[in-house]
């Protein structure tokens, strides 16, 4: 996988947002929509300057971060840019962000959008995403399961994102069905829950398992 190639897909969706929102920009009304409550009703409007570009910018800073990680990782613990897990993080990261700029662009332009329901489709495919990629990531301070058990030991972090990977894509696609079935902020709080401490508890009991072998 070639990290350049596909950092240009993250520029690419990074420009393309800052272009969507400066082309849309004078047709949007003063107060676009900035946040939408767990019925999928909006409940918190934005002035248009700051509704148009939060998300823009939140990309270009992420884009920042992403950039000095690998940069800031310890010897023994380094995460290469050109990992593929983390090429492909990014990826999703960014395309999902693209997607929910171009969301609110068109709430506020006064198309009918059932956030909720888009909104959990899209976080339901990037943890589809990370759970395909997630066994591919070195031990790392920063991206992954980084649960203390498995950054210190090589076998627990494999097993750990091994079964990890599992509860990511399966979680995922629960959220992804809510979003079909209307958007139930209960499932997609369950299925985020079971997908970020089921391989938390997992980590701890392998490293129990450790110990007493030891």
């Amino acid at each position: 996988m070639d990290p350049r190639r596909l950092d240009t897909v993250n520029l690419a969706l990074i420009a393309g947002s800052f272009a969507l929102s400066a082309l849309l920009y004078l047709w949007l009304p003063d107060q676009i929509p900035g946040h939408w409550n767990a019925a999928g009703e909006v409940d918190r409007m934005m002035g248009k300057g700051w509704g148009a570009f939060l998300l823009p910018l939140m990309m270009l800073g992420l884009y920042g971060v992403f950039r000095i990680i690998p940069a800031l990782s310890p010897k023994d613990y380094a995460i290469e840019a050109g990992n593929t897990g983390f090429v492909a993080i990014r990826v999703a990261v960014f395309a999902l962000l693209a997607v929910l700029n171009l969301l609110i662009l068109l709430s506020g332009l006064g198309v009918a959008i059932a956030m909720d329901s888009a909104v959990s489709i899209g976080v339901g495919t990037l943890f589809v995403v990370l759970g395909f990629f997630l066994n591919r990531l070195p031990r790392n301070f920063y991206v992954g399961i980084r649960t203390p058990w498995a950054i210190v030991d090589e076998d627990n972090w494999t097993r750990t994102h091994r079964l990890g990977r599992w509860f990511f894509i399966l979680g995922g696609l629960a959220i992804i069905a809510s979003g079909l079935m209307g958007g139930s902020i209960y499932l997609v709080v369950a299925a985020a829950l079971a997908a970020a401490f089921g391989p938390m508890v997992y980590s701890f009991l392998i490293y129990r398992e450790q110990q007493r072998k030891a």
